[in-house]
């Protein structure tokens, strides 16, 4: 079976009520019918990543089980001035697999948040937003 809008919906809400301050902000989308549901977490620090990688495992098991069919991917990413950090990422097998925060987070990667930035989070959002007004002043 492959997820569907109440899957997603049911995974955010499941989220969000493990979220001890782990993570920032989490976000997720349904793509091609079901095939694919990426998850993004914003989080303070590598550190805050390694934790959400935990809680994403242990809460995400029930859809991986029910929605076979859809591939999930997650990646986790911090906000730091203007530049967006991404401290790790996971495709579907290695969800799946339950694979080491060892291995997900083995490298990272920096990207400036500039006016064509395609911003994911409302934190992102607002921070392009104030850019923006200053500058206009």
């Amino acid at each position: 079976m492959k997820a569907h809008a109440p899957d997603r919906q049911a995974l955010m809400r499941d989220l969000a009520s493990k979220n001890r301050d782990t993570w920032i902000e989490v976000k997720s989308e349904i793509h091609y019918d079901g095939g694919e549901l990426p998850v993004w977490f914003l989080v303070a620090s590598k550190e805050k990543a390694v934790e959400t990688w935990a809680v994403f495992l242990s809460v995400v098991k029930p859809y991986l089980a029910k929605c076979q069919e859809t591939e999930f991917t997650v990646s986790f990413q911090e906000l730091a001035g203007d530049r967006m950090i991404w401290w790790g990422m996971a495709q579907d097998d290695e969800i799946r697999e339950e694979q080491a925060a060892s291995e997900v987070f083995n490298y990272s990667s920096a990207e400036e948040i500039g006016p064509n930035y395609s911003a994911i989070f409302e934190a992102e959002k607002r921070y392009l937003a104030e850019r923006g007004a200053k500058k206009g002043m």
